[in-house]
């Protein structure tokens, strides 16, 4: 008889162990899809606003006037100064590890220093214009290639990181 119960009672501490491990693995993986979700709604947010700075590049049709052209540039320098505030204001997932959050936090930095460069590259060419001065326009030219640079690299960051959270994930043998 003490067997049987001693028998009962190891099946319900097995049985226990079973009911409070499952639900600990069903809790690691919603962790990790939370944390997938929350980097894949940043990551969104950071590509849409990358796009909408760059919808004025897109524009081929300009009248040659020059006038048109000036405010042109100085609209384009306001949504990049626009940019960089939205930008700010896009919050790391606070769910992500550390290592990650700081690393979309120089995510962030990179693309933010790109818009200034573009802002500045706005203000420059402006000033070329006012006084055809040739270095200006150089100037103008190598800003904008800068912030080209640190956009294309923030950007190539972002998906480095989105590998590296993969990769906790899965990792390679």
């Amino acid at each position: 008889m003490i067997i049987r119960v001693l028998g009962m009672w190891k099946a319900i501490l097995l049985i226990s162990c079973f009911i409070h491990l499952f639900p600990s693995a069903s809790h690691a993986q919603s962790n990790e899809d939370m944390q997938r979700q929350a980097f894949l709604n940043f990551e969104k947010d950071i590509h849409t606003l990358v796009a909408s700075s760059m919808e004025r590049f897109d524009k081929s049709d300009l009248p040659l006037n020059e006038e048109y052209i000036y405010m042109y540039f100085l609209t384009a320098r306001d949504e990049y100064v626009q940019s960089a505030l939205n930008l700010q204001r896009i919050a790391v997932p606070t769910t992500l590890p550390n290592h990650i959050k700081r690393s979309l936090e120089k995510v962030k930095s990179e693309l933010i220093i790109g818009l200034h460069s573009l802002e500045e590259s706005m203000d420059v060419v402006t000033l070329y214009m006012i006084t055809d001065n040739p270095l200006l326009y150089d100037l103008y030219k190598k800003k904008r290639e800068n912030g080209f640079l640190y956009l294309d690299g923030g950007l190539t960051s972002l998906a480095t990181v989105k590998l590296r959270l993969e990769g906790e994930k899965h990792s390679v043998p």
